[in-house]
């Protein structure tokens, strides 16, 4: 399959019907999980989706939420500081904010035990069958 020359034309050419081959429930899915799928695709078009790709987006994206999650705590915690009266709920929101910093801190100690996918990226690359 050729590779468009504009980011348009590629994401045109990913609702062809190779997307919805590999991913028989394609249509079904929410919209952002659409979108997730139309990036991987994307990669599996361009030859380029690795376990160690497909790693570095999942790494990536945990680490994006680790540091949404750091702001928001931030936040909590400069409304609990700046006002004399707290409401119990900004202390539920800060112990729940709590408990997702240590399982995104969990999963990114978890990657760590991950073997070293950037030695089996040649070998691990998949690739999008056109002759099918």
């Amino acid at each position: 399959m050729p590779i468009p020359d504009t980011p348009e034309a590629l994401f045109e050419h990913l609702s062809n019907s190779s997307v919805r081959d590999m991913f028989a429930n394609y249509d079904q899915l929410k919209p952002r999980h659409r979108k997730l799928i139309d990036v991987l695709h994307t990669e599996l078009t361009k030859g380029e989706l690795s376990d160690a790709a497909f790693m570095d987006c999942i790494c990536f994206i945990t680490v994006l939420w680790r540091c949404f999650n750091n702001t928001a705590c931030v936040q909590i915690d400069r409304l609990i500081e700046d006002n004399n009266e707290i409401d119990p709920a900004w202390i539920h929101q800060a112990l729940e904010i709590a408990k997702v910093a240590q399982f995104v801190h969990t999963l990114l100690n978890a990657y760590d035990a991950a073997p070293d996918l950037t030695e089996l990226a040649d070998e691990s690359t998949y690739h999008l069958d056109t002759d099918a």
